[in-house]
C-alpha cells in the first residue's frame, strides 16, 4: 500500500506543480511577451540563461526537454532581438555558450520581478514557517533529484 501511494504521488507531482506555479506566472508576464513580441518559450530560455550563463545550446535545450532542432529558432529568435548572444569557446572555436546582453539581463530582472510577486500570491495564504517549509521541499527535492541521478 504505502508503495501504491508514494507511485500515485510522484505521478501526481509533476503536473500538482505545473497547475500550481506555471499559469499564474505565465498570466502575469503575458504584457511582457506581448511587448517583447516572445512567447513562454522564449522567457523559459532566457531565464535558464540567466541561471546557468555560459552553457551550449544543447545544455539549454535538454533543460527544456527540446530536441536541438525545434530549438534552434528559439535562439535565434532571442539572438536577432539582442537579448542573448553567443560567445566562442576558448577550449574549442566550433563550441559556442549563450549567454544574455544587457538588454536580456534587463528582461530576466522584470520575469524575474513577475515571478516573485506571483509566487508571493500564490504562497500568501501560507503562514511564513510555511512558505520557508514549501521552498526547502522544494530545494531538497532538487538536489535529492539530482543526487540520485549520479
Amino acid at each position: 500500500m504505502k508503495e501504491e501511494l508514494q507511485l500515485k504521488n510522484l505521478l501526481e507531482l509533476p503536473s500538482t506543480l505545473k497547475d500550481f506555479i506555471f499559469p499564474t506566472i505565465e498570466n502575469a508576464t503575458e504584457i511582457l511577451k506581448k511587448e517583447h513580441n516572445l512567447k513562454e518559450i522564449h522567457f523559459k530560455t532566457l531565464m535558464l540563461i540567466k541561471f546557468h550563463p555560459n552553457s551550449t545550446m544543447s545544455q539549454i535545450s535538454k533543460k527544456l526537454q527540446l530536441e536541438k532542432g525545434g530549438f534552434t529558432p528559439v535562439v535565434y529568435r532571442l539572438l536577432s532581438n539582442n537579448f542573448v548572444k553567443k560567445d566562442a569557446g576558448e577550449d574549442d572555436k566550433r563550441k559556442f555558450y549563450l549567454n544574455l546582453t544587457e538588454k536580456g539581463i534587463a528582461l530576466t530582472e522584470q520575469i524575474k520581478m513577475q515571478h516573485i510577486n506571483c509566487l508571493e500570491n500564490k504562497l500568501k495564504n501560507l503562514s511564513d514557517s510555511e512558505q520557508q517549509l514549501f521552498h526547502s521541499i522544494v530545494e531538497v527535492l532538487l538536489a535529492l533529484c539530482k543526487k540520485a541521478e549520479y
